[in-house]
């Protein structure tokens, strides 16, 4: 029986766990810095909205984790040792594999500008960012948004939904936003 350890909670790193149970009965642990179940990250959106609430993301019951064996881990992997199979997390000591798999999914490009580690300046990819979109925008009368891309287009839905206007920065001569 082998010891499969997945670093991420997203849709790749569920995904792998499903159909590795599907496969066979090796151990699986999942781990996580960011919640405790897997969640439509499409949706975080429509909670800022208020839309829909936390709970109606998650695609799976809170059963299904124990049913399929999947284990959880809620921590951070500090470094990866491939030559000793092992993982050092930030809370929970080591831990040991047979094999790894990454799904750790994509972060904001940062591009060393002036004030792009401010508080309230960030992308749009985790519970960890809606959160902090829930603080930075209760009492702000204006948002900037760099770059016209999907995620830029939901924040801008999403800050419009709570009357705030938007200002647009994208490299492109020109733009077409339909709202």
């Amino acid at each position: 029986m082998k010891n499969i350890v997945i670093i991420g909670n997203g849709i790749s790193g569920i995904t792998a766990a499903r159909h590795i149970r599907k496969l066979s009965d090796d151990i699986i642990t999942v781990i996580s810095a960011e919640t405790k179940h897997f969640f439509s990250r499409t949706a975080l959106m429509y909670i800022y909205m208020s839309h829909m609430k936390f709970e109606h993301t998650k695609p799976y019951e809170d059963w299904f984790w124990q049913k399929n064996k999947i284990n959880l881990v809620q921590d951070y992997v500090l470094s990866v040792d491939t030559d000793n199979k092992s993982l050092q997390l930030k809370e929970g000591g080591e831990l040991n594999y047979d094999v790894l798999i990454l799904g750790t999914g994509s972060k904001p490009n940062k591009f060393g500008w002036p004030g792009q580690d401010l508080k309230g300046v960030q992308g749009m990819y985790s519970y960890q960012d809606l959160e902090n979109m829930e603080v930075y925008t209760e009492k702000i009368n204006r948002a900037v948004i760099v770059g016209g891309g999907l995620i830029g287009i939901e924040m801008a839905e999403m800050l419009l939904s709570r009357n705030i206007p938007v200002t647009f920065l994208v490299r492109e001569a020109s733009f077409i936003l339909f709202v």
